[in-house]
């Protein structure tokens, strides 16, 4: 703690302060968060999957846009997955009731970004 050695020893004891270890936050770079994006979108292709026996395409365009919301958000990485739940699985949600009220079975989607609206497109 070379830089706040005498902030931190206003608070704390030298006991305390010598059994803490100071580890180095980096931020994740726009090609590490697409990457976690893909990661994260693949296990809800797959719970989709597993679930209704159907095929869920997520376009990369979309988790670019997904990646580029997270990069410019202070809390990087740690949002993709509400992203994902806020934008994504929300009209998955949404088209699955309507599978279901109007008694149809649910078919394999495609859900893309394209001039700033994500939309689910029905293959």
């Amino acid at each position: 703690f070379p830089s706040h050695d005498r902030n931190l020893n206003e608070y704390f004891s030298q006991a305390l302060l010598s059994r803490i270890e100071v580890i180095e936050f980096n931020s994740l770079e726009l090609d590490e968060l697409v990457e976690l994006t893909r990661r994260k979108t693949n296990k809800l292709t797959e719970r989709y999957y597993n679930a209704h026996k159907k095929r869920l395409v997520i376009n990369d365009d979309l988790c670019l846009h997904i990646a580029e919301l997270a990069y410019n958000s202070l809390e990087g990485g740690r949002i993709i997955e509400r992203l994902i739940n806020t934008k994504i699985e929300r009209l998955i949600s949404e088209m699955i009731l309507d599978c279901m009220e109007k008694n149809i079975r649910l078919p394999n989607l495609t859900v893309s970004f394209d001039e700033s609206v994500v939309g689910v497109k029905v293959d």
